[in-house]
């Protein structure tokens, strides 16, 4: 089965039922996100440095959790093949 088609055909471009062409994005949109994000990740933003501070602990704790996790259970073998069955 292919992809299920908008009334009218949908304009797709895929033909005989197979999937629409990818949706592409100008180049200047990503790298503008990737801009926006950088900005309100740094103190220019008019973040207080208590908000770093408390995301370093944070992201400590998670390190730490994910260490006592790995020495606990090990390292865990994962099949992506079975997630279809």
């Amino acid at each position: 089965g292919g992809f299920p088609r908008p009334p009218g055909g949908g304009g797709g471009g895929g033909g005989a039922g197979g999937p629409p062409p990818h949706f592409r994005a100008p180049t200047w949109v990503p790298v503008l996100g990737i801009v926006t994000c950088a900005y309100l990740v740094t103190p220019l933003s008019g973040r207080a440095t208590a908000d770093y501070w408390l995301a370093l602990i944070l992201l400590g704790v998670g390190v730490v959790l994910w260490a006592v996790n790995r020495m606990v259970v090990g390292k865990v073998r994962f099949d992506a093949g079975k997630l279809d069955e």
